[in-house]
């Protein structure tokens, strides 16, 4: 898999979905500082606006296409590639109870017994391939801001969704926000135009 099979997904997707949408996290800052996809990029990450959709429909047209809920994003994936398979499958889904919103500030030992409740019923199997496009949704709030859900400081000011950008890669015209240094600052710290493929959130 490499980034030419991403961004063919990401073509195909984008015939699917009605509204506006925007490309954020790592896509967001490899296209913006480097002018391409991060040469260590995984996946792609999309933000559907408002009331934004994937016509599902359209969607299954793809044969090679499927879609998992998969914890915090819906996933779409290339059939054909290998299943993806997380490292550990406690310790990814301990980091999603941990990013739920009723859990912020609990320490570690309330996190893992609330976890340890409900792995079992909860914990799912994925079936997504290697590659795959990660897709949330974000709606203006009362402060004028698009929020995720589960990444609060990852948030997008209204001026910046207003009017949107589009960089061209790959024949194909990509949306971003703008004011983009202000939004890297924001999402990665004033380090961000520094390469660092070990960043965590």
């Amino acid at each position: 898999m490499n980034n030419n099979d991403l961004l063919n997904l990401l073509k195909d997707l984008s015939t699917c979905i009605v509204g506006k949408w925007v490309v954020y996290g790592g896509t967001m800052l490899g296209l913006h500082r480097d002018g391409k996809f991060l040469d260590w990029e995984k996946d792609i990450d999309i933000v559907l606006i408002d009331d934004a959709y994937i016509d599902m429909d359209k969607l299954k047209s793809f044969d090679s296409i499927g879609f998992q809920d998969y914890y915090m994003h819906r996933k779409i994936y290339r059939k054909g590639f290998p299943v993806f398979k997380p490292k550990n499958k406690w310790t990814e889904y301990v980091s999603y109870i941990r990013m739920l919103p009723e859990n912020v500030g609990k320490n570690r030992a309330e996190l893992l017994k609330i976890a340890s409740q409900t792995y079992s019923e909860q914990c799912i199997t994925s079936h997504f391939t290697t590659c795959f496009i990660d897709v949330e949704n974000m709606k203006l709030d009362s402060d004028e801001q698009y929020k995720s859900i589960y990444f609060p400081k990852c948030y997008f000011k209204k001026k910046e969704i207003d009017n949107i950008q589009y960089i061209e890669y790959g024949n194909m015209s990509i949306p971003l926000p703008t004011y983009l240094d202000e939004v890297c600052a924001r999402h990665y710290g004033e380090d961000w135009h520094i390469p660092n493929k070990d960043w965590l959130y």
